[in-house]
């Protein structure tokens, strides 16, 4: 018996062609993997970024740059520490939740469209949760005022 049959072929229940090499099996475990530590690695260091250094003055080149946001000074300063602490958490979610799946099998292309509705959903969270942020501190300054 050749022990090598063993290892360099195995059979995958999702591919038309059963007799794969193991290095095929491991890369289409892996696109889940990948896609969301292809987006993870840049929501962290965007974030870490503007964490270390917001811009000071509303822009169109660098920061959180929504219409709300860019209303006035003190949304723009609200929304950059706030954006920032979001976007490091979102890239950190996608990085664990990257590395959860390493031990399931499915296959390529469920794992890149996985990977993408988890970076939509984050993207959306961030900026859901600083918009919100922006209004509540609008609302509260206005209760102030009065």
């Amino acid at each position: 018996m050749d022990y090598s049959t063993i290892f360099v072929k195995f059979r995958h229940p999702y591919l038309r062609n059963p007799e794969i090499p193991h290095s095929m099996l491991l890369l289409t475990q892996l696109s889940f993997f990948i896609t969301l530590w292809a987006a993870g690695i840049p929501f962290l260091v965007a974030g870490l970024v503007l964490l270390r250094r917001p811009p000071k003055e509303i822009n169109y080149w660098y920061g959180y740059r929504t219409a709300r946001s860019m209303k006035t000074q003190k949304n723009w300063e609200i929304a950059q520490r706030y954006s920032a602490r979001q976007m490091v958490f979102s890239g950190i979610v996608m990085m664990v939740l990257g590395m959860l799946n390493l031990g399931v099998a499915i296959s390529e292309t469920t794992g890149v469209i996985l990977g993408l509705c988890v970076l939509i959903a984050c993207s959306y969270w961030v900026f859901r949760k600083t918009e919100r942020a922006i209004v509540n501190h609008t609302k509260s300054d206005m209760n102030i005022k009065q």
